[in-house]
């Protein structure tokens, strides 16, 4: 018998409505499915809204919503939107559900344990008129390289560089247009570039229960 199949996708940025851009991506993603189902093979096909992000902050607080709020509508949004384009998932979650959480806390713990995740400390932008520290979308100046508009961690309109906290030139507040300064803060760091955690085996009792019930 022939192995049973798990078919995902990049999960839809809970931040903003479904556009072409998205459905590109589902819909072959459904047509794969139904062709491996056609040929009868076990298929789970699983997929879910990204609920966590700096750029879900941002429009948030844009909107004057809370973040969970923000999460809800868009994922409401694009569940109806692939029931509606007939893209059918088995399951389709997000990542602030409980068993993401206790998954993901799961393998921090194992990298921790093994020294690969590690408290370090580093320079963060921190706006005195907000009164806290700037995520990198929150801060917007110039690339020191090329001079062109760049956001705190990456030169994306102009040379393309990785910038580190403090390189970018006259770096501005995106929220109130203040002038941020640089402090100390501890955040998690890590010295893992490659490593594999297996974990079919964890996903299989949760599997058997979203086995589609016919073929399509």
């Amino acid at each position: 018998m022939s192995s049973p199949i798990l078919v995902t996708c990049g999960l839809p940025y809970a931040n903003g409505p479904c556009h072409l851009g998205h459905l590109r991506t589902y819909v072959p993603a459904d047509i794969f499915v139904r062709g491996l189902r056609k040929m009868g093979r076990d298929v789970l096909f699983v997929c879910g809204s990204d609920a966590h992000g700096t750029p879900i902050v941002v429009n948030a607080e844009a909107q004057g919503m809370q973040p969970k709020a923000l999460v809800a509508k868009y994922h409401q949004h694009f569940d109806e939107v692939f029931k509606g384009m007939g893209v059918n998932f088995n399951f389709f979650g997000d990542t602030d559900d409980p068993a993401c959480h206790n998954r993901t806390q799961e393998l921090v713990k194992v990298l921790m344990d093994k020294g690969y995740v590690y408290p370090k400390e580093i320079e963060l932008a921190y706006c005195p008129k907000c009164e806290r520290f700037l995520p990198d979308r929150y801060v917007e100046g110039e690339c020191p390289y090329c001079g062109k508009t760049a956001r705190g961690d990456e030169c994306d309109m102009g040379c393309g560089r990785h910038l580190e906290p403090g390189e970018i030139r006259n770096a501005v507040c995106k929220v109130c247009g203040g002038r941020p300064s640089t402090a100390g803060k501890f955040i998690t760091s890590s010295s893992c570039r490659s490593s594999r955690i297996s974990c079919s085996d964890s996903w299989k009792p949760w599997a058997g229960r979203h086995r589609p019930a016919t073929t399509q």
